[in-house]
């Protein structure tokens, strides 16, 4: 029965609110207008998310138009996180990977495949931010087909960073509003190519351009970032090789403003061309030309066809490494690029095998598919969620296909209508149904499906789900025209929920899951948010169904740009499948592939990620499923899988060499394939190779009866794909056609065949090509799939006849006749055609097929016209008479009594003068009136009053009409009536447990046997219209309803009751009446079935089971009118309610009391509801949610009973009050943020619900609720009380000498990890912390707002602390002062105090970390013991003294200057004479006015002139500067070198043991290597020094015992200084004499232990060596020395020892190796 939508007839009181939850009509189905709340998650109960969804914060502009539009969001996008997250994971917009945190926005530059090959990992990235810049949040604020724009608004002003990303460009464009920028690198970068508007960065090996106004000024502050002052926009570029910043200049300047991709299908070349148009505007120049650079991935230039206008030679061949394999560039100087793919075409279905080709060893066997599809079309089942019921749909639909193609009409007509039953109940949606439906979602613009699986409801698989939708309602359009009539517009809608092709089409997002320039679709919708993986999808070919679907369903509306839609999907993700899942080419070692498969150990991919690839599925580790779950299901749809048979081929050895699953075995815990419903998946990919060996394997299933071939599952799509590949053969993608469903096949003898399915109403040529040249012309015939195998022969004749075969006496008609081949269609080159008749004298006909009737013919008289060609021939009858015309007619389908709100299918019949008669329904127009008021327009209607109707049907000048008597629902007769059954099961399931009319507990249940009935003792003869049942899971699949009427025949029947067989008085066998054959059952679940019939006894009779167990009635319910009812009794009472009304809204209700006659009358009535309810004069209120029972009862005790859902409403259950600073001083103002949460987990509109009180010291705070403002003047404790304890916040008030200065405070920091910000240091809460990258020099500063005289900084370090850090302070966040140093950090709690200095930042600058991982504070507490409390005079300080002097490659700097603020900050740097703007090192300190400061710059080069430069600066910015000119001095004795150097390995056992940690000067650390031998450390010592003496500190126990020391100058020749043998352990101490050195290596040749080899220290140490020869201070056999100044100047050199320390002053000198003091 299909469902209709119930009008609602509405009330006219002003007063009373319409209906909630309405369906929404589309065509001739109906949706809910949003997603009904009984159906969603609660704080009371489960259920979907969609609700909630509707109301969660997200971070997109929601803006409407100008007409109220707002834009629907793109839910599965690359870049989906930015929506749903206040900063976004990684954002892979490719080339590069970008992040936005509170900082900015971070820029990676992926160039390598991890070690396992499954992401592209970076090794360096820019951070772009900006001075005093804290981002409350990144939202997006505009987008486009590959692009997006966010935005970074400033958390305490209106300042806000513009960020423009796309896919395929290597840059990102940043629009400045209020604020300065900067840049900030992952590593110390260094500059190169600086130029007017552009500036290059290295860090490490990576290389960025950074692009800017020409009038933008840049400088690097002391801190190591880059300031570009003044600029009101930057652009990042990923650079490959320095002169890249030059030549990328033209192109990073053009941002776009849009992206735009545009495709149409050229029919007569079979190719599908795309336009992809970029609009930019040029930044540094406006209104310029604004050159294009744009990348294209290997799906395009692999396989687009020539003439594409992709000019990858512009940039020299340009390109980069992207998780997609490589990226190339092109260039175009207006943006646009076009290219085209061949569509070789795709049917709609497979065609028939034959037996006579599908031969052989398991030869195709016509019996065996008919009992296959005979089996599905009885026992096939829907599942309930979207994702099982769209598979159900798609597997009734092809067993329609099957049973068409093999000619099974019973079978086709079966699998029709239960294909056409359960999409029309999908397809239409009353409210207050559980399931089976589809509701629109506002906000998002989206269709849901219920049930929800997989996260539908958060648009999870969407194109998975509804692409099964599609494609079988395509399917069911091409065979079903009222189908596609009443029901295309509603699926139009649910395939733009995943595919909206139409951008006026404002409902639904521009191809939701399509990513057309990365060439795949993302699954993973909102559910794959939150993560550095992107978007993601597992199931390529569920994808591609969803494009075949899309296109067939085109086909089958005629839409052709939801066809070509289709077309262009399919095209792309076929070739990106190709690409980026099975990367096929890398089977071909002489092609391009996309993976490194030296490291990636699978066969390809199978879970896409936009950061990389995997080899796994949500739901199994086996490869089988990693492998088959790119398989299915199995259509044309994924005809793609077949372009490349070697790849199968390899494909299915690879799986079958890797699986436990075996075809016939059962191996450990797998069962055998053919047991499990994936081994049709898996025959089906394999037959696509091999055919002959996928017949034998199902052959081999049907004969040992294993579930594949014999479940009532897919099995019948195997058997029938199968034996249509080998009737036909392969398909030659080689050849195209001007007709997209049409495909040519070629069998392995080399013969062709080609198929074409004609959609079109009349016969069409078709013409296929290959290479461009016709190769084949058929003519197919309308509306059929035709296979084309050989060369049209004439076959039959059809004669047709202008004026009909009723000709009047003295008129002509033209007779014509067409001969047709033996496919249908009509053939040009045949025999001429010759008439002959037998009608003698009364007509004759010429050779031209004119007839002409004498006019003396009798009339009533026929005669024979024949048409010959050949050996062909063909006769048609001609009757001498007028023309047939319409006598009378007769409306058929009228009941004797219809109910309300039941399916009406009325028919109209005519008669011609002459008695034949004919089916005019669909001629006729007509007219269904109630009261004067039409209702309905078409013969399928249900009526929604109760009334007696008048029915008119129209044809030219004939109207027939009928009277149609429609009461209110009938009583449900068998309720509580006796019941006797033919078994029973057990005592649960008594027979009376089917009539009590709890459908929730009781039921009958039978014994397990077939032939099973229950009889219902109605207790009178009544006339019976209805009879329901609810089936429990032990459903009948066939059974008969039969009645018996009072004083029949009786007899005693044997009846197995639960406690013993007894007899029973029973209606003899030849008393019953059949009155309905119930057949074709597939589930349980309620089977309504209308009836007309009259009786006593009610008897459910049995037939088939459709499970292994009994029949099970949950709820058996006979509706109808006792026969003893008197004309003026009523019957009936019909309830005028809405079918849906909003909990606490009020509605208007009425009713009419009904008589046996149809005449209704105004009752009075009482009301109630079996839940709390308020009822009024015509008004029905419901004070609670959930289904309503309402009854009217009249005053004489006759009731009815109508069912209203009450939509729950939202209703505020949570509060939560927030505020950024809880702890505030005496006269400072916090701002406090409240939020509600409704029951459904969304954000509840607090207007009007919120009530506060404060409680605290009296009259000591004012609380705005407007505004949100809190000011306290008295110290103390204020708790916020909302809505009478719903939320409560205590605010602390302090004087300033107790606050926490960084409490809610802007906080930044040199990096953050994922949820852990720098913000989360500061905000009072010790379980949330900072977290920075796992790296050394990471640093998190905090703005205090204004000058404080800050004296304690408190940390509270997470267990990953910094063991060496500086406490900084600023006036101005920029020049930073060091206030304390700690070189002993640990976890926990460390307090540091220090002089009272003017700041108005503090910033943690950790210089060591203590672990392996980053660096973590849980809270960064700041003191102070006022405000500075000085206004600024603008006078800077007076530098009354300033020194420098040189030291060992330092600079040893003194300073003193006085200032009227009584505090000055001192920043010394030093720079080489020759590059005065390079500084190469800076250090600041800050004291009081008048106080003597010093400090150390180190890093000086020896002999090198330096300026030496100090600035004095107020805390109000004014300063002053110095500088003097010395020269540096150097020398290394006693210096160890490789402290802090860098340092490699071959490997490490962890992160925990990098290298690094052997040359950290830290014995508690150290490197351990892999538990391998051969194992290699090597440290650069950053330049060439003498060395002499070498010390391993190896690591107890794991050092090793035979080992290499080499050293080298170049890092490629080494030469060995040491080479230990049998070595027991501890420190190595190794001297020799002094060599040139830079790099230093030791090789762990063999292992003391089975774990690797270690090392706690490893110390390198030299001689001066500032000349030209090496210092010698080794004293040979003589014992000759050198002796030194301890600075390294040597003062004698080969002097004996006994004459070394003659003629020297007192002083320390160096002896040889040895200290020596002289006194």
């Amino acid at each position: 029965m299909e469902k209709s939508l119930i009008a609602v007839l509405t009330a006219t009181a002003v007063a009373i609110t319409a209906a909630a939850q309405q369906p929404v009509t589309s065509g001739r189905g109906s949706y809910a207008a949003y997603p009904p709340t009984y159906k969603a998650r609660t704080d009371e109960h489960a259920g979907f998310n969609a609700t909630m969804m509707e109301s969660r914060k997200l971070y997109i502009d929601e803006t409407p138009d100008n007409n109220g539009v707002r834009r629907p969001i793109p839910t599965n996008d690359w870049w989906t996180d930015l929506i749903v997250s206040r900063f976004s994971g990684a954002l892979w917009s490719y080339p590069q990977m970008l992040h936005t945190s509170a900082d900015g926005v971070r820029i990676d530059y992926p160039k390598r495949w991890s070690d396992n090959g499954t992401e592209v990992l970076s090794d360096a990235s820019l951070t772009v931010g900006a001075y005093r810049f804290t981002a409350s949040e990144a939202r997006a604020v505009d987008w486009h087909d590959w692009d997006v724009v966010m935005e970074l608004p400033d958390a305490a002003s209106d300042a806000s960073m513009r960020v423009t990303m796309t896919h395929g460009q290597p840059f990102t464009w940043f629009e400045f509003n209020g604020i300065e920028p900067e840049i900030a690198s992952s590593a110390k970068f260094t500059v190169f190519g600086q130029n007017t508007g552009r500036t290059g960065l290295r860090v490490g090996d990576d290389l960025f351009g950074i692009y800017y106004p020409d009038n933008a000024s840049v400088r690097i502050s002391a801190d190591g970032r880059l300031h570009l002052d003044g600029a009101e926009w930057a652009v990042t570029a990923l650079l490959p090789e320095e002169a890249d910043l030059e030549r990328f200049s033209p192109y990073a300047t053009s941002v776009p403003r849009a992206t735009k991709v545009d495709w149409s299908y050229d029919e007569n070349r079979a190719t599908i061309n795309t336009t992809w148009s970029v609009t930019a505007e040029n930044l540094r120049n406006p209104g310029a030309p604004a050159p294009v650079m744009q990348g294209f991935l290997p799906h395009v230039y692999k396989h687009c066809l020539p003439g594409a206008t992709l000019d990858f030679t512009a940039l020299d061949g340009l390109d980069y490494l992207t998780p997609r394999g490589t990226l190339k560039m092109a260039a175009s100087p207006d943006g646009r690029f076009a290219y085209a793919y061949r569509f070789s075409g795709m049917l709609p279905y497979y065609a028939a095998p034959s037996a006579e080709f599908a031969a052989g060893d398991n030869p195709f066997r016509p019996e065996r598919l008919e009992e296959l599809i005979r089996r599905y079309a009885d026992g096939g089942t829907f599942g309930a969620d979207t994702y099982w019921g769209g598979k159900g749909l798609v597997q009734m639909a092809l067993n329609m296909t099957f049973a068409k193609e093999s000619g099974h009409e019973d079978i086709y007509d079966t699998s029709r209508r239960k294909l056409r039953e359960a999409l029309v109940n999908w397809l239409t949606y009353t409210p207050g149904e559980d399931r089976y439906f589809f509701s629109y979602y506002p906000r998002w613009g989206s269709m849901v499906g219920f049930d929800v699986s997989y996260d539908s409801d958060a648009f999870n698989d969407h194109h998975f789900h509804f692409g099964y939708f599609i494609y079988a309602a395509a399917l069911l359009c091409l065979e079903d025209e009222s189908f596609k009539n009443s029901y295309g517009e509603i699926l139009t809608m649910i395939a733009k929920d995943y595919a909206n092709w139409d951008r006026n089409d404002s409902r639904f997002p521009f191809l939701r899951t399509l990513d057309p320039w990365a060439g795949h679709s993302y699954a993973g919708g909102l559910g794959d948010a939150g993560n550095d993986n992107g978007n993601g999808q597992e199931s390529s070919s569920e994808a591609m169904q969803s494009w075949g679907g899309l296109y067939l369903l085109g086909v089958a509306l005629g839409d052709r740009a939801m066809r070509d839609a289709g077309i262009f999907g399919w095209c792309t993700e076929s070739l990106g499948t190709a690409e980026y899942w099975f990367d096929r080419d890398h089977i071909h070692p002489e092609r391009q592939h996309n993976y490194d498969y030296t490291r990636y150990a699978s066969p390809y991919n199978t879970n896409l990620t936009s950061k990389g690839i995997g080899w796994w599925t949500w739901f199994s580790g086996d490869p089988l499923w990693m492998h088959s779950i790119q398989w299915m299901p199995v259509s044309p749809c994924l005809n793609y899988l077949s372009a490349d048979l070697e790849f199968v081929r390899w494909d299915c050895e690879k799986m079958f060499g890797a699986t436990a699953y075996k075809w016939f075995e059962r191996v450990g815990d797998a069962d055998p394939l053919a047991a499990q419903s994936v081994g049709n998946v898996v025959l089906c990919y394999m037959e696509r190779h091999d055919p002959d060996a996928a017949a034998a394997i199902f052959d081999q299933a049907w004969d040992d009866n294993f579930g594949m071939a014999h479940g009532i599952d897919t099995g019948h799509i195997s058997y029938f794909v199968i034996h249509s590949h080998r009737t036909y053969g392969d398909i030659d993608f080689d050849v195209w056609a001007d007709c997209p469903t049409a495909t040519t096949y070629r069998r392995a003898d080399g013969s062709m065949t080609y198929m074409v399915y004609n959609t079109s109403s009349s016969e069409r040529s078709v013409r296929f090509f290959r290479n461009g040249a016709v190769e084949a012309t058929v003519k197919a015939p309308a509306g059929r799939l035709t296979a084309f195998s050989a060369a049209p022969q004439a076959s039959s004749i059809t004669i047709n006849s202008d004026k009909g075969f009723i000709i009047p006496p003295g008129a002509t008609a033209g007779i014509s006749a067409t001969v047709l081949d033996q496919y249908g269609a009509s053939i040009n080159s045949h025999d001429a055609i010759t008439w002959t008749l037998d009608a003698k004298n009364s007509a004759s006909i010429d050779a031209e097929g004119n007839l002409a009737i004498a006019e003396n013919a009798v009339r009533g008289s026929r005669f024979t016209v024949t048409a010959k060609s050949g050996g062909l021939s063909a006769d048609v009858d001609i009757t001498v008479n007028d023309a047939p015309v319409i006598s009378s007619g007769t409306i058929e389908g009228i009941p004797d009594i219809a109910e309300q709100n039941e399916g009406i299918n009325l028919a109209l019949t005519t008669t011609d003068q002459y008695g034949d008669t004919s089916d005019a329904t669909a001629k006729a127009r007509w007219n269904i009136a109630l009261n004067g008021t039409e209702t309905a327009d078409t013969p399928d209607f249900t009526p929604a009053r109760a009334g007696i109707y008048s029915v008119t049907a129209t044809v030219g000048d004939k109207i027939f009409t009928a009277g149609l008597r429609v009461l209110p629902p009938a009583p449900n007769l068998a309720l509580n009536c006796k019941v006797t059954p033919s078994s029973e099961e057990n005592v649960g399931t008594q027979a009376s447990g089917a009539t009590d009319a709890d459908a929730t507990g009781s039921r009958w249940g039978s014994q397990h046997s077939d032939d099973q009935w229950l009889i219902v003792d109605l207790g009178e003869n009544c006339r019976v219209t209805r009879v329901d049942i609810l089936w429990e899971a032990a459903f009948a699949r066939s059974y008969d309803i039969e009645l018996a009427p009072d004083g029949c025949a009786m007899t005693q029947a044997n009846v197995k009751y639960h406690d013993g067989e007894r007899k029973a008085s029973v209606p003899s066998g030849e008393s019953w009446t059949c009155v309905a054959q119930v057949r074709g059952i597939s589930s349980e679940g309620r089977v309504a079935t209308r009836i007309e019939g009259s009786g006593r006894y009610l008897r459910i009779r049995c037939i088939e089971r459709g499970s292994a167990y009994g029949y099970s009635i949950i709820d058996l319910r006979a509706h109808g009118i006792s026969e003893s009812v008197g004309n003026d009794a009523i019957v009936g009472i019909d309830i005028e309610a809405p079918l849906t009304v909003d909990e606490g809204r009020t509605a208007a209700i009425s009713a009419r009391t009904f008589t046996i006659d149809g005449e209704g009358h105004d009752a009075d009535v009482s009301w109630s509801s079996d839940l709390d309810a308020e009822f009024g004069n015509g008004t029905f209120t419901p004070l609670r949610h959930g289904f309503h029972t309402l009854t009217a009862t009249t005053k004489d005790g006759f009731s009815a009973q109508s069912r209203i859902l009450v939509s729950e409403v939202a209703k505020l259950k949570a509060l939560k009050a927030e505020c950024r600073r809880t702890e505030i001083i005496t006269g400072q103002s916090t701002t406090v943020e409240v939020n509600g949460v409704d029951q459904f987990g969304g954000v509840c509109d607090l207007n009007g619900q919120i009530s506060f009180s404060i409680d605290g010291p009296e009259g000591g705070a004012h609380f705005d609720l407007e505004s949100g403002v809190f000011t306290a003047g008295q110290p103390g404790t204020y708790t916020l009380d909302f809505n009478d304890g719903m939320a409560t916040l205590a605010i602390t008030v302090v004087e300033i000498t107790e606050a926490n200065l960084a409490l809610g405070q802007p906080a930044s920091a040199s990096t953050s990890r994922g949820a852990n910000l720098a913000a989360m240091a500061v905000d009072g809460d010790s379980q949330t912390r900072w977290e920075s990258d796992e790296d050394d020099n990471q640093w998190i500063a905090v703005d205090l707002g204004e000058l404080f005289l800050v004296d304690r900084v408190e940390i509270l370090w997470e267990g990953a602390f910094a063991s060496s850090y500086r406490i900084e302070l600023s006036t101005d966040c920029e020049n930073w002062s060091t206030a304390t140093t700690e070189k002993q950090g640990h976890a926990g709690l460390i307090r540091h105090t220090f002089a009272a200095t003017p700041a108005s930042a503090v910033r943690v600058y950790c210089e060591k970390r203590g672990t392996a991982y980053g660096n973590s504070i849980h809270e960064l507490r700041v003191f102070g013991t006022g405000r500075f409390g000085k206004e600024d005079d603008g006078i800077a300080p007076l530098i009354r003294s300033f020194t420098a002097e040189a030291g060992n490659a330092t600079a040893i700097v003194s300073a003193m200057a006085t200032d009227n603020d009584g505090f000055v900050t001192y920043t010394f740097t030093a720079a080489e004479e020759n590059t005065p703007e390079k500084t190469i090192a800076s250090v600041s300190t800050g004291a009081a006015s008048g106080e003597n400061v010093t400090a150390t710059l180190r890093g000086l080069r020896h002999e090198v002139r330096y300026i030496i430069s100090v600035s004095a600066t107020d805390p109000f910015g004014n300063s002053t500067s110095g500088k003097h000119t010395i020269t540096g001095i150097r020398t290394i004795i006693g210096e160890n070198l490789a402290l802090d150097k860098d340092a490699e390995a071959t490997g490490c056992e962890n992160p925990g043991l990098d290298a690094r940690y052997a040359v950290d000067g830290d014995l508690s650390t150290r490197w351990g290597s892999r538990f391998e031998d051969n194992e290699v450390i090597c440290v650069d010592l950053g330049e060439i020094f003498a060395v002499n003496n070498i010390r391993i500190f190896w690591n107890n126990p794991a050092f090793a015992s035979e080992y290499d020391v080499d050293i080298s100058t170049d890092g490629k020749e080494y030469r060995n200084i040491s080479a230990r043998r049998d070595f027991k352990g501890g420190t190595d101490d190794i001297h020799f004499n002094p060599q040139y050195a830079r790099w230093v290596r030791v090789t762990g040749l063999g292992r003391a232990t089975a774990y690797g080899t270690s090392i706690d220290e490893l110390e390198i140490y030299g001689i001066d060596d500032f000349t030209s020869g090496i210092s010698v201070s080794t004293a040979d056999a003589e014992n000759i020395v050198d002796v030194c100044t301890i600075q390294g100047f040597v003062l004698k050199r080969a002097v004996p020892v006994s004459q070394a320390l003659s003629g020297l002053p007192a002083g320390l000198y160096i002896v040889g190796s040895e200290k020596v003091l002289v006194r």
